[in-house]
């Protein structure tokens, strides 16, 4: 897992999402993919602008956590499950419960 401000900060990362975000890639807080390996990489400064009730350190210890959760279940984002009825969704184990929050400590 990687903290940087943003994706500027990574060179190429900035490209590299627009090509798959398009107009959405600075909204992006954070990727779990760089170069074709599974990494979890947080955009600190992106997350901390986004609107949200929550404190800024919280802000950021929800958002690393998501990713790599997600990063380890899903790294290429690429799989799917269908429910029987035609619709589709996406492995983002934390995306559905996104709105829960709860509090990480760390020991140092």
């Amino acid at each position: 897992m990687i903290f940087v401000n943003m994706a500027d900060d990574i060179r190429n990362l900035r490209e590299d999402l627009k090509k798959i975000f398009g107009k959405h890639a600075k909204e992006v807080v954070a990727y779990q993919m760089f170069k074709g390996r599974p990494i979890a990489l947080v955009f600190v400064r992106t997350v901390l602008a986004g609107r949200s009730p929550l404190s800024a350190r919280n802000k950021v210890s929800l958002a690393a956590p998501h990713e790599l959760a997600e990063m380890l279940v899903d790294p290429g984002n690429n799989l799917w499950c269908e429910d029987g009825k035609g619709t589709l969704y996406a492995y983002e184990v934390c995306d559905a419960v996104e709105a829960k929050h709860f509090r990480l400590t760390v020991l140092l």
